[in-house]
């Protein structure tokens, strides 16, 4: 069984984080695990503003 740690969060952004999570995802690990994947592999910034629609990225 994996270990867990706690990281502080402000309890704004802790609550919309587990909202987010609980819709789309089974757990918060995954849900975290996913969103830095994306981030990694589409080599982006997650403070890019990716336009109106978001398809695609003009450098």
């Amino acid at each position: 069984m994996d270990s867990f740690i706690t990281i502080r969060f402000k309890r704004k952004t802790a609550k919309r984080f587990q909202e987010f999570s609980k819709t789309h995802f089974k757990s918060h690990t995954e849900a975290m695990s996913t969103i830095l994947d994306f981030f990694f592999y589409n080599e982006i910034s997650p403070k890019e503003k990716l336009g109106p629609t978001g398809r695609t990225i003009e450098a």
